[in-house]
């Protein structure tokens, strides 16, 4: 039995995966002590910062950083924000601080998400004093190069990120990236990721030393429903083609929500349309696929739904295409694989590993709006015998990720 010490800037269950992978290994016998820097939850019972309390000392200095962080000091240090988040003059927690909060010495120091939390340094830091082995899931992209979350297209993370196109001075990048370089050199390193964050990884001198490991998670769909019966609940006909999409922040450029509504308009206009379709649309209703409504195009946009709406969403859908231009995941695409449904995706994030054109879905070419089109036409044309096959594709995919263990590998490392 391995002691896991599992830190995570929050502790919110939906968008951070490394609460999965503590929930994993408690279930196979290891002991795993989740913390948190900030508490968000009234269940989290290991925390720095209590965010459930208005009144809270801790509370208030944590808010006011925030105010004075996001409005005078990235308008200061920042030539644009598309989706960036740089945070070098924010981090709060010691080594020994967190270290005093847990009740073992650790054997493994799992990390998720540790901006505004943990600085390299800190990471190194834990190591010293306990001896333990540091693994960093990507639960973005951020522990790549100087600061940002999404390099997009930038490649400077790949040698020292120098020229960081998002700051007024460069330096502020590239100090970063150094305090990576000085501090991680020298101590037992293994990254988890999905194979596309991966192939950036190898890309980078930071991680020459790392061990890198393949991670891809399987969630468990609790339930199966034919298409017709979820077809149904959201007042859809059996005959449409239906295309599940959606995201939180519609505006956010890396989410490729223009890049999609582009896709289907050259779509739209290049088919002689048989079958009525059906744009279900979860989360935000962006306004802008409203001008695509017409007698061959309805909208349904039933907004935030619970796991078990979203998953008879999927079950409802053809296919669910996820535009993003850069993401490690979306988690999105890993529901609609184990829920049978095949994915139209770009060549980036889980997408690299999950869909392949033909078996699990269509993987287009990066922001190419025509492939994507393409992708669209595809799925139009097939066979509900065609569905079916790659239905029985997706979860075979699933499960032979879920017979390889992958998160149990986590502790040989």
């Amino acid at each position: 039995m391995k002691k896991i010490l599992v830190l995570n800037f929050d502790d919110h269950r939906g968008g951070g995966v490394i609460w999965t992978h503590s929930d994993y290994l408690k279930s196979i016998g290891h002991e795993c002590f989740d913390l948190s820097y900030i508490k968000d939850l009234p269940t989290t019972q290991h925390y720095f910062i209590d965010n459930t309390k208005a009144y809270n000392f801790s509370t208030f200095v944590y808010k006011l950083k925030n105010c004075l962080y996001n409005r005078v000091l990235n308008k200061i240090f920042l030539k644009k924000r598309p989706g960036y988040l740089f945070n070098y003059h924010y981090y709060n927690i010691s080594a020994r601080k967190i270290l005093r909060k847990v009740p073992f010495i650790p054997d493994i120091i799992l990390i998720g998400w540790y901006d505004f939390f943990l600085r390299p340094k800190t990471i190194s830091d834990l190591h010293e004093l306990s001896g333990a082995k540091i693994v960093i899931s990507m639960i973005d992209q951020f522990v790549l190069g100087g600061g940002c979350h999404y390099p997009f297209e930038c490649s400077g993370y790949e040698n020292g990120c120098t020229h960081c196109p998002l700051v007024r001075f460069p330096r502020l990048a590239s100090s970063i990236w150094n305090e990576k370089a000085k501090f991680w050199k020298n101590i037992p390193l293994t990254i988890l990721g999905t194979e596309g964050d991966l192939d950036m990884v190898r890309r980078t001198s930071l991680f020459t030393h790392a061990k890198l490991l393949k991670l891809a998670g399987v969630p468990e769909i609790p339930f199966i429903m034919s298409k017709s019966e979820a077809r149904n609940l959201f007042e859809i006909s059996e005959e449409d083609f239906v295309l599940l999409f959606g995201a939180t922040f519609l505006t956010d450029p890396r989410k490729g929500l223009y890049e999609l509504y582009e896709s289907i308009l050259f779509f739209l206009n290049s088919n002689k349309l048989e079958k009525h379709i059906t744009l279900l649309i979860l989360g935000n209703h962006d306004k802008q696929f409203s001008a695509l409504e017409n007698e061959n195009v309805t909208i349904k946009a039933p907004g935030y739904l619970n796991k078990e709406e979203m998953y008879k969403a999927y079950y409802a859908c053809d296919v669910f295409v996820s535009p993003s231009l850069a993401d490690s995941g979306p988690y999105m695409v890993n529901y609609s694989i184990a829920c049978g449904r095949p994915v139209l995706a770009f060549n980036i994030g889980i997408a690299v590993e999950l869909v392949k054109t033909g078996e699990t879905g269509y993987l287009a070419k990066y922001k190419d709006i025509r492939d994507f089109a393409c992708g669209l036409n595809y799925f139009y044309n097939l066979s509900e015998d065609e569905y079916k096959r790659i239905g029985c594709k997706c979860r075979a995919m699933m499960d032979k990720i879920k017979e390889e263990k992958r998160y149990e590998s986590i502790i040989y490392v």
